[in-house]
């Protein structure tokens, strides 16, 4: 852990890398962190709200490669797409006649954010949201999750073409409309052009 404030709020496991995590079917929190010995960079509930169940169906979502536009497969390859050498390398997959499909580049992505994850089991789904609420209000860590702070939805910084004064997001009930040019508009969580 790399905040004494993390470890604190929950019994977590021992950090093992994501593409070998085995948790259990069980309702917890995991956090993720980019290298062996790197930062915490996400936080995420699994809940047994998905098909699977609990952390384990929720971390094999995103080592399926099947989870490019949801929490960390989304954080992790809005990161990737800012790499210019691993971009590069896609293109030049492209440009040969290899083309990937979009499950090979989340799989590529996931290789290429080398993320390790820790988890706590919880009872169930409520007591698994307030403790990712409380690791959320950390400071000083730079999530990588895009709804992290009181009822804002962030915009991920990663994306050059969201204005700066857009990616302050906006609040939680708002309603579905245009963003006030570039022919973009949000709706639910998401920006779209």
């Amino acid at each position: 852990m790399t905040s004494q404030e993390l470890q604190g709020m929950a019994s977590w496991t021992e950090w093992v890398p994501l593409i070998s995590a085995d948790p259990p079917f069980s309702p917890g929190v995991y956090l993720a962190r980019q290298g062996a010995g790197g930062s915490v960079v996400y936080v995420g509930v699994g809940a047994g709200a998905r098909t699977g169940g609990g952390l384990r169906g929720r971390l094999r979502r995103y080592t399926s490669g099947k989870a490019l536009a949801s929490g960390l497969g989304e954080g992790i390859f809005d990161r990737a797409l800012a790499d210019r050498d691993w971009l590069r390398e896609r293109l030049a997959e492209v440009e040969s006649g290899r083309p990937m499909r979009a499950v090979q580049w989340g799989k590529a992505s996931l290789v290429w954010a080398d993320l390790h994850v820790c988890w706590a089991l919880t009872e169930d789904r409520e007591e698994a949201l307030a403790l990712e609420k409380r690791v959320l209000a950390v400071q000083g860590i730079e999530w990588w999750n895009r709804a992290h702070r009181a009822g804002h939805y962030l915009i991920a910084s990663a994306c050059p073409r969201v204005p700066a004064r857009l990616r302050a997001g906006r609040q939680k009930g708002d309603r579905a409309g245009d963003l006030g040019g570039a022919g973009m508009r949000w709706s639910g969580s998401a920006v779209r052009w």
